[in-house]
């Protein structure tokens, strides 16, 4: 009889050396790394997400800052965890430049611009997912080098401007430096628009490059002005990103909407699919086109996810992404049919079974309180409109309670996790005036002043401490932001509701000075257009005067319903730089409804 062999011995698996100095990717998977650069070849030929290099004290220090760190440290979670370097190095040879300006400007782009314009939110990722495009698709690296040059654009603009009447030659110096940044950056743009539609004609590329493509022309044309063109990049991004999602037959998509997570990472990973989640609420505030039978379609998307929320959050991404995905939700619902039927209905309050009562949150972030804690609902016919909006609300709620241990954390340590904290903490608030349509009239905005003052409160603190973290950056490098402007949203739309909601005359100049001092671009949105929007609408109502001081009359400067403007509409004409608003407001002469018309410039 043959002896037999042990399991454990019938098979040796081959001794391979293991690569010290391979791409982060393939050091995870534990396979040997061919260590081209700056993207190995076998991520490329397996499709997968070649994370870069770690420089080599990284390397040595790695296991040790790890044994260190204790339980509690590790990469931020979202919902599906993946390791995510702190440092990483992106190198693209100036073999890939045909000429060293070229070369001067990807350098620019890759230092300093790529960390100004990212997201607060983990801005290392997004970063490195744009640089890795650049370094190896020839159209993504000319569309970074457009943006290096409208940044000079932009800063050689500002210089020309701030020269007084004695630096006239100066002046004119910065001018014409501007003009050339401009012209090279339209020159490049252009080279990356034509290089993409032949990759594209060719299908040499593939999805996750194209939504990649999405981003750096939105990003560039969101930076040039041109906001119609942005937006309709960004929503051929989500239209491509959600075809290739129902394409996916061996999973079940519905477990993975869209924002929330892939439903195929070995072809687009989780946090691209985030990424476009968030630009459709950006996209759904500007401008969105889709019709409202999409919006219904779309109504419930993520509702069996949002469902399973943890109790308490880990950290503020995984926050972040449960609170994107019930904002979609909230602005689908918002504009679906039902919704817009329940607009046109009068509301009144038919009993305790029909009141959605709002937290008691804020007390001491206020400065006033409301005269009641109950939102009134209808008692028309389409109940499941109300039913519905009452679970978004308590879906908000449930988010408030899981994220408030991390913002009470955040606001301990300041820096830019409070910013991060309370960037989230405002957009849930705002998130809740959705109920504002459901009011009868415009007193029953009144309601809501607890949460417009805790939007103040809140961003008056985030700015602050975003001017800190400015300050101790400019000591370290004695150098200026170039650019004032970031791919996501942040504070700016929750203030400007505030401004075009609330009628408390306070609150609403707090929330104006507050957009004077914030001058940023937010995807989008600009803060200058929106103050000046801002500032027409309160000169009509009486709470602002034509020069733009204040009117100061304490906390009794409500204002009055018949000087309220109603049915306020923006059309916005980016190329000749101007906003033209009309509303609707009772004349105090005759009592009836005039129409107001106005031209701004910016």
């Amino acid at each position: 009889m043959q002896a037999q062999v042990p399991d454990r011995y019938e098979r040796k698996r081959a001794f391979v050396s293991k690569s010290r100095s391979g791409c982060v990717t393939c050091r995870a998977r534990r396979i040997k790394c061919d260590e081209t650069r700056p993207i190995c070849r076998r991520c490329i030929i397996s499709e997968k997400v070649c994370q870069g290099y770690l420089p080599a004290t990284s390397r040595r220090t790695s296991k040790s800052s790890q044994s260190s760190s204790g339980s509690n440290s590790g990469p931020v979670k979202s919902p599906r965890p993946v390791p995510v370097p702190q440092v990483f190095v992106i190198n693209v040879p100036s073999t890939s430049f045909n000429t060293e300006q070229e070369h001067r400007y990807f350098r620019l782009f890759s230092d300093t611009i790529i960390t100004e314009i990212a997201p607060e939110f983990n801005p290392e990722r997004w970063s490195r997912l744009i640089l890795q495009a650049c370094a190896s698709v020839e159209s993504v690296r000319y569309a970074g080098i457009a943006i290096a040059a409208l940044g000079k654009t932009l800063e050689a603009s500002r210089s020309s401007r701030r020269r007084g009447s004695d630096g006239l030659s100066q002046r004119f110096r910065f001018s014409q430096e501007a003009k050339t940044h401009h012209q090279y950056a339209l020159e490049q743009y252009h080279r990356a628009i034509t290089l993409m539609r032949i990759d594209i004609a060719s299908g040499r590329q593939n999805i996750r490059t194209t939504l990649i493509s999405c981003i750096v022309i939105a990003c560039f044309e969101s930076l040039h002005g041109n906001q119609d063109i942005a937006s309709r990049q960004i929503h051929a991004g989500i239209d491509l990103l959600n075809d290739w999602r129902t394409r996916q037959r061996h999973t079940d998509v519905s477990r993975h909407p869209l924002g929330f997570s892939s439903p195929n990472t070995s072809e687009v990973e989780d946090f691209l699919v985030q990424a476009f989640g968030r630009m459709e609420v950006q996209l759904m505030t500007f401008r969105d086109a889709r019709s409202a039978e999409c919006h219904t379609s779309l109504r419930t998307e993520g509702r069996e996810v949002a469902i399973g929320m943890p109790i308490v959050f880990e950290n503020l991404e995984q926050a972040r992404v449960y609170l994107d995905l019930t904002m979609r939700r909230i602005l689908h619902f918002s504009a679906s049919p039902p919704f817009r039927l329940g607009r046109s209905q009068a509301y009144e309050i038919t009993g305790s079974r029909n009141v959605v009562v709002i937290p008691d949150k804020w007390n001491g972030c206020a400065s006033i309180t409301p005269s009641t804690n109950s939102l009134p609902v209808s008692n028309i016919e389409e109940r499941d409109v109300v039913a519905e909006a009452a679970a978004l609300l308590s879906e908000l709620q449930s988010w408030e309670k899981a994220f408030d241990p991390l913002l009470q954390s955040a606001l301990t340590t300041r820096g830019t996790d409070a910013i991060m904290a309370l960037t989230l903490s405002i957009n849930a608030t705002s998130a809740q005036l959705f109920r504002c349509v459901f009011a009868k009239s415009e007193m029953d905005t009144d309601m809501f002043l607890r949460e417009f003052s805790h939007v103040v409160w809140a961003a008056d603190l985030q700015v602050s401490l975003r001017e800190e973290e400015a300050q101790k950056r400019k000591l370290v490098d004695g150098n200026e932001p170039m650019l004032t402007f970031s791919f996501d949203l942040g504070i700016l739309m929750p203030l400007y509701m505030v401004l075009m909601k609330c009628r408390h005359g306070p609150t609403r100049r707090e929330a104006l000075r507050i957009l004077v001092r914030h001058k940023r671009r937010e995807g989008l949105w600009d803060s200058d257009v929106l103050a000046g929007v801002a500032r027409w609408v309160m000169r009509l109502e009486g709470q602002l005067d034509e020069e733009g001081a204040t009117e100061e009359n304490g906390n009794e400067d409500v204002l009055e319903l018949e000087r309220r403007t109603r049915d306020r509409r923006v059309r916005f004409d980016w190329t000749e730089r101007k906003a033209y608003v009309r509303c609707m407001q009772i004349d105090a002469t005759t009592g009836q409804l005039v129409e107001r018309n106005e031209v701004l410039k910016w």
